[in-house]
């Protein structure tokens, strides 16, 4: 088995500790605290599963969620990545 790609160091992303989900070909991540409890990005990801090539690079100001605790995961369904943040829920729609 070899690796196809590798995202960017977890530090560079705000990465803390969250599993990524597949909905192929799209890898989903979450931008959240770090094992110190501090802020992160707070906002999600996309990589293309084949190449690692960035699809979404967690949006704009109307994207940026409030504090999404470490290891929290995004689930899928019906066309949305829904979010549990601290105090929200996030619902994010796919563009197909």
């Amino acid at each position: 088995m070899t690796s196809n790609w590798l995202t960017l160091d977890s530090a560079d992303l705000d990465l803390g500790g969250e599993a990524p989900i597949l909905i192929e070909p799209v890898v989903w991540t979450i931008g959240a605290s770090d094992a110190a409890g501090d802020g992160g990005a707070n906002r999600l990801y996309a990589d293309d599963g084949e190449t690692g090539q960035p699809l979404f690079d967690g949006g704009g100001p109307d994207e940026q969620m409030t504090t999404v605790s470490r290891f929290q995961t995004a689930i899928a369904v019906n066309g949305h990545i829904v979010v549990a943040a601290d105090s929200q829920l996030y619902v994010f729609s796919i563009q197909q």
